[in-house]
């Protein structure tokens, strides 16, 4: 465990084929956790040929890799377009007021907790105005029913 909420797993992977030489890649996968369902909300793996791998293969890992990537790269592009085209469209389609329709996702444990709201004191001058007000219109409801009597 790095911190409470980031764990990291250190191992390797050992291969090869009787043809070729063997290779070794050591694979370093870190983990963020959700602390309070201790589910994975984030996941990343390095991994680099270990040392002593001969130079082919390790030149052969090197542009698996860089094939793999690229061809992720372009995936995620695609991906960051649609979304991209997805809001112009959500924005095309509010109301005239300008609310959109939006539903919370009820199986989030976060949406307990207000994210990026500052907390500036005039929410708490608020609730004690409200408080009050509350509390004075009792008053007077007591002091108006002892009058009738």
């Amino acid at each position: 465990m790095l911190d409470k909420g980031t764990a990291e797993i250190a191992w390797t992977v050992k291969g090869g084929l009787s043809v070729f030489p063997s290779v070794a890649v050591d694979v370093v996968s870190t983990f963020k956790l959700n602390l309070l369902t201790g589910r994975v909300t984030e996941h990343a793996e390095t991994w680099a040929c270990a040392p002593g791998t001969s130079s082919p293969v390790a030149a052969a890992v090197a542009a698996s890799r860089a094939a793999w990537a690229a061809r992720e790269a372009s995936l995620d592009a695609s991906d960051g377009i649609g979304r991209a085209a997805d809001s112009l469209s959500s924005l095309a389609s509010m109301d005239d007021d300008g609310a959109s329709s939006f539903t919370p996702d009820p199986n989030d444990p976060m949406r307990f907790f207000q994210g990026g709201q500052q907390d500036n004191g005039m929410n708490d001058a608020l609730t004690l105005a409200t408080a009050a007000a509350v509390l004075w219109a009792v008053y007077k409801g007591f002091e108006a029913v002892e009058t009738l009597r």
